[in-house]
């Protein structure tokens, strides 16, 4: 919890270099555009920009500011306009992505996804979203990933939910890892799950 609380409190700088807007970068045998996250201002910003496919640390944050690359990378129908979600890597921008986030948080030595988050080998489901404690994930494979902060949901063996859900998240909601409350009716298609290695 103290990782995710950095992340979405970390302060940085940034320069007009690091604002990008559609600069085609080349992956493989891939081009697409490159936006930055559109709140970033020139000089200190706070929080870490959304990027997909990012797994940044600080130091290497700081570092790709340094480089000319880009504050976040948030390609997409309601980022940066653009079609596509190929991640570009640390080669081009930085940030983190909603697993990459994750991972950071738990000190996983490499860069995970949603996929493999929901898997046994990495992770265990809890059988009910009442069980989550700080630090545990409610997961949707192939789509997004919260960590928990507080979990306020209460519920029957009908599963009938109340209360709410208060997370840390890199999201599009904001293009930036930041602090969010949720309804249990929000969470729908969501599972609940706890870090093997705890």
């Amino acid at each position: 919890m103290f990782r995710a609380k950095l992340y979405a409190t970390y302060s940085w700088t940034a320069t007009n270099q690091n604002l990008w807007n559609g600069n085609a970068v080349t992956v493989g045998n891939n081009t697409r555009n490159v936006y930055s996250a559109n709140w970033v201002a020139v000089g200190t910003n706070i929080s870490m920009p959304y990027c997909w496919s990012g797994y940044s640390t600080t130091g290497q944050h700081n570092s790709a500011m340094t480089s000319n690359k880009s504050a976040g990378d948030i390609c997409s129908q309601n980022g940066g306009g653009c079609s596509g979600q190929l991640g570009v890597g640390l080669g081009y921008a930085s940030g983190q992505d909603c697993s990459g986030f994750v991972a950071r948080c738990w000190w996983i030595t490499n860069k995970v996804s949603t996929y493999h988050l929901g898997q046994n080998s990495l992770t265990t489901q809890l059988s009910s979203i009442t069980e989550l404690k700080n630090g545990d994930i409610i997961n949707k494979i192939n789509n997004h990933v919260r960590l928990v902060a507080n979990n306020q949901i209460t519920g029957n063996t009908n599963n009938v939910y109340s209360g709410y859900m208060e997370v840390y998240e890199a999201s599009s909601d904001g293009w930036n890892v930041d602090y969010h409350s949720y309804t249990p009716s929000e969470l729908t298609g969501y599972v609940p799950r706890r870090y093997n290695q705890l």
